[in-house]
Formats: structure tokens, sequence, C-alpha cells
């Protein structure tokens, strides 16, 4: 391929020049760059050629790659699909898909619970509920062993929980929600396969020590749930999906949860955490019962301080009636005592 390059003007000093090697070679591939100067007159020098990609890519890149880059493919249960990356989570429910390279026969995968997981997870709900157990009872009651009790806090947070004993003991709304929620974690619920089941048939109770054991703790009466960890491995090794089912359960097939503990407990704690829920509308009488109070104390004060002037002024007009019958008292004995003088 031999076109003409744009005319080079004369100078004395070398010049930059740049030129589309693309579409000087009409998208060819190039092997070799040969410049012919036909001008017998004119002599060119050329120094310090560069040749670069003019859309540059900031990582680096091989310069001769054995393989680019694809999408990745995925044939499932006949469906081709075509992925950007190899790490793949949209395909199967709660599953990950990573694609390691090319298979020429069909791969069959097998799936199974992760166990430890479904555990550390049921451990870490009956951890937050204890938390929110201690803290309404520490605040509906005034009894310094709901905190002696507590054994997992330390110095500080102690001080800080006794600090708090009682303040809200005569609250309904407390009360009541501390009772909903060990309703909500003994109760039992459907399930599809299993029927009725509860927290109690997966080890996790309000008293979870083996049957035979002796002596009455009081603690175990406070609505503290306690994992009986042999029972909960057996439970969730040989009926995890009931466990699933007893958290939380789509009862009528509309693909959202409308029974079940987790959904129970959140029906029930949902309106003091919500932005204007039972908190936000306690605070709000609160914040209006102060108002009144101190427009109460305002008005009381302009009354004292008119009562303050209204006594001031009768104590002076009765100082000023006193000086008056003093003064006259002075005059009728002087005027008496003139008159025996004068006999």
């Amino acid at each position: 391929t031999e076109l003409e390059l744009p005319a080079v003007k004369d100078a004395e000093n070398f010049q930059a020049n740049t030129f589309n090697l693309f579409e000087l070679s009409g998208g060819k591939t190039l092997s070799a760059i040969e410049i012919r100067n036909n001008n017998v007159g004119r002599d060119v020098s050329i120094r310090a050629i560069q040749i670069m990609d003019p859309n540059p890519k900031t990582a680096a890149e091989p310069v001769r790659p054995i393989t680019t880059a694809q999408d990745a493919i995925v044939l499932m249960d006949g469906i081709e699909i075509e992925r950007p990356s190899n790490k793949i989570d949209d395909l199967i429910p709660g599953l990950n898909l990573t694609l390691r390279g090319a298979s020429a026969s069909p791969v069959q995968l097998g799936v199974e619970s992760n166990t430890e997981a479904v555990k550390d997870a049921i451990i870490t709900f009956v951890g937050s509920y204890n938390r929110l157990m201690a803290e309404l009872n520490v605040l509906t009651r005034r009894d310094d062993k709901l905190v002696a009790e507590l054994t997992y806090l330390n110095d500080g947070e102690r001080d800080e929980l006794r600090g708090k004993l009682g303040l809200f003991a005569g609250d309904t709304a407390l009360n009541k929600f501390r009772g909903d929620l060990v309703n909500a974690a003994t109760a039992s619920y459907q399930t599809a396969e299993s029927g009725s089941v509860m927290l109690a048939n997966f080890g996790i109770s309000t008293d979870a020590r083996r049957a035979g054991a002796a002596g009455y703790d009081p603690s175990r009466m406070r609505g503290y749930l306690e994992i009986d960890e042999k029972a909960l491995d057996e439970a969730i090794g040989g009926n995890i999906d009931a466990l699933k089912q007893l958290m939380g359960r789509d009862s009528d097939g509309d693909l959202i949860v409308d029974s079940g503990l987790a959904y129970s407990i959140d029906r029930t704690a949902r309106p003091f955490v919500e932005t204007a829920g039972v908190v936000t509308a306690k605070t709000g009488g609160l914040d209006t019962r102060i108002a009144a109070s101190s427009r109460r104390l305002e008005t009381i004060d302009r009354q004292l301080e008119r009562k303050e002037t209204s006594l001031r002024i009768q104590y002076g007009k009765m100082e000023d009636a006193y000086t008056r019958m003093d003064q006259m008292s002075r005059s009728l004995e002087n005027f008496s005592t003139q008159g025996s003088n004068k006999r």
C-alpha cells in the first residue's frame, strides 16, 4: 500500500508530525514502514519514531496475548447464559457459582446447606434477643439483681445499666413489648412439611437445661433464651428446612414472608424503631407536656410578680396609715397634756 503523506515544510530543526497509521493502511496489518522521498531537491531526515495507541488503557496489557478476555458462557437446563464475569450469583437463589474452566461434558452440581453458617446465625440471633431482653428488664424494673445476673458485661457496661434501672417502670408500652417478645419466642409456628414447630424443638428455650437438672435459677424466668448446642446441631442436621420455615415462611405463595418467629419479632419491634413510631409519639408527648409545664410556670411567675406588687402597694398604704395614726396619737397626747397644765 502506497499513499502520499501531507506536505512537509522546510525547516532547519526537526519538527513533530503525527499520522494515523490505521487510516493510512486502510485497516490492513502493518509489518514495515518505508518512506520514499520523490523530491530530489529536498533531503528528509527522520528520527525518534514512536508508534502509540490513540486510546491507551490504564492497565498494563500484553504485547502478544495468547487469548483475550471474553464473557463467561454457561449452559444451564438447555439455556445458554452469558455473563461478563466468571462469578455468577443470579442463576440459583442464594448460590454463587465461580466458573473455573470449560467442560466438554455436562457438570452436575451438588448443593448442600451450610450448617455452620446457619448455626452461627442462630447464635447471633439469640445473643441479640437476650441483649434486648436485658435492656427491657432493666428499664422496666428496679431490681439490682437484673444487672448482677448479666455476667458477660464489663464493669463500665454494668454501671451504665444500673443508671437505667427502673427508668420506665410504669411504662405500659415497654412492658407490653417485652411480653410480646417472650410470647413470640415461645410460640409455635406452622411449617409446610413438619407441622407445628417451636424454638424448643431445636434446643432453644427459656430453660435449655437437660431434664433432671436440680435447683431454681430466677434468671431463667426473665425471658432470656438458652441454647442446648448438641440439640441444635442434631436439629439443624436433621431438619434444616423446618428451622428455615420456623424463622420465616411464605404461607400464601406470594413470595413474601408472612409468618414465623423472625416475622413476628420484626412486626412487634417495628413500631419502636420506625420514624413515626412509639418512641417518636412518646417523645412528642413528653415535649408537649414539658412545653405546657413551662407555660404554666411562666404564668405562675407573672401572677406572683403581680401579687408581690399588690402586696407591696398594700404594705405601703398600711405603713402610711400607721404613720398618720402615730402622728395623731402624739397630737392628742400633747393636747391632753396642755389641757392638764391650764387647770
